[in-house]
């Protein structure tokens, strides 16, 4: 009798394990299954003058970043380039080439995109084309949010024959001189400022890094999927507007609108991923040092699904200001 109870524990703990291992995987089927399991998170509440925000736990860990599917690069992607050219799919190869990358400490970011109320009340001014207190909001560049962290870089035109022979060298954003001069302090120094007695020790707010916007995005999982009506707002379900945060299911981690809605501003400097990036694992990668165009990450609200993705990847101009693009925010351990 006891040899009978001894092998079915013996079962139990080989299923258990075997389950683990599958949970590690990157098969289609094991992904569903993680997928459909919640994960619990720690949550920060912050709170300026009563209108309140959470911030969810991203653990430290290892994930791909990029596009493993390659069914869906051929079908889809491969097509547009050979057949119609599409603009935003030259580089595509390695704009989202998969890659190994380490998170090496744990952070925070935001369950719901910035709304309208938190942005107006820290900066007392709210741009968004598409007003709502509980709406993203939109029509900030990433000047208005970050510009006091930028090196000190004087304007700069390289012109030969009265054209710029290059637009990557043309930087046309103004110095933290001017900035303080003309009064204006980005979104992230008022922030850190009013909360600095609620910030944990260690921390500052900050916006992502494209890997770890794509690390809480993925959540846990490998998968690259095409959004769908429960989880995103995109070109066919929002009827050309935004909507108010946190109507769609969240992800496995508990974030809400990581697909569609608004674009979401990112702190890297764009460039194409490394093309001999395969063997070699990435530790916290933040870009490269200078560029011409930051990055937006998810979709939004105006783009088909395929376009709010978890990899893709939309470089832009700092200065930019558009319906389309708003931000999230996190707390990132201080370099």
């Amino acid at each position: 009798m006891k040899i009978k109870y001894l092998l079915i524990i013996i079962s139990l703990i080989s299923f258990s394990f075997t389950s683990i291992c599958y949970g590690e995987t990157n098969k289609e089927e094991d992904n569903n299954i993680i997928d459909s399991i919640p994960v619990e998170r720690k949550i920060l509440s912050f709170d300026i003058d009563g209108i309140k925000f959470d911030m969810v736990e991203c653990p430290s860990g290892n994930f791909t970043m990029g596009c493993i599917d390659e069914e869906f690069i051929n079908d889809y992607f491969i097509k547009i380039i050979n057949n119609e050219g599409h603009h935003r799919s030259h580089g595509f190869i390695y704009n989202e080439k998969p890659h190994q990358v380490l998170i090496s400490k744990p952070f925070y970011i935001g369950k719901f995109e910035v709304t309208q109320s938190l942005y107006e009340h820290i900066m007392e001014e709210n741009p968004s084309t598409f007003k709502g207190a509980n709406k993203p909001v939109e029509r900030v560049s990433y000047e208005d949010i970050a510009i006091s962290k930028e090196p000190i870089i004087k304007k700069v035109k390289i012109l030969k024959e009265g054209k710029i022979t290059n637009p990557l060298d043309y930087i046309n954003a103004p110095t933290r001189d001017e900035v303080i001069a003309t009064g204006t302090v980005c979104f992230l120094e008022r922030i850190n400022k009013l909360l600095e007695k609620q910030i944990p020790p260690g921390y500052k707010f900050d916006l992502p890094t494209e890997a770890q916007w794509e690390y809480a995005c993925k959540a846990g999982t490998s998968k690259n999927f095409v959004i769908t009506d429960e989880v995103g707002w995109y070109d066919t379900n929002s009827n050309g507007t935004t909507h108010e945060v946190g109507q769609k299911k969240p992800n496995a981690w508990g974030i809400y609108d990581m697909h569609g809605n608004v674009l979401e501003w990112c702190r890297d400097w764009y460039s194409e991923y490394k093309k001999d990036s395969n063997n070699v694992i990435e530790i916290n990668p933040t870009g490269v040092e200078v560029g011409g165009y930051r990055v937006y990450r998810g979709g939004c609200f105006s783009r088909g699904s395929s376009f709010c993705r978890s990899s893709v990847r939309t470089p832009c101009i700092p200065r930019a200001k558009t319906e389309e693009a708003g931000f999230r925010l996190a707390l990132v351990p201080v370099d």
